[in-house]
């Protein structure tokens, strides 16, 4: 029961991970304008 508990919350956890650093990546390239032109 706990480890089932404990795997819902990873997968739950996972996506909202992936959505902060996306927004915490395009904020930093909002901020750096040359590590945007490095980056793409």
């Amino acid at each position: 029961m706990f480890s089932s508990c404990t795997g819902t919350i990873q997968v739950n956890i996972a996506p909202t991970f992936h959505v902060v650093f996306h927004v915490v990546l395009y904020m930093l390239v909002q901020d750096l304008p040359l590590v945007h032109s490095l980056v793409f």
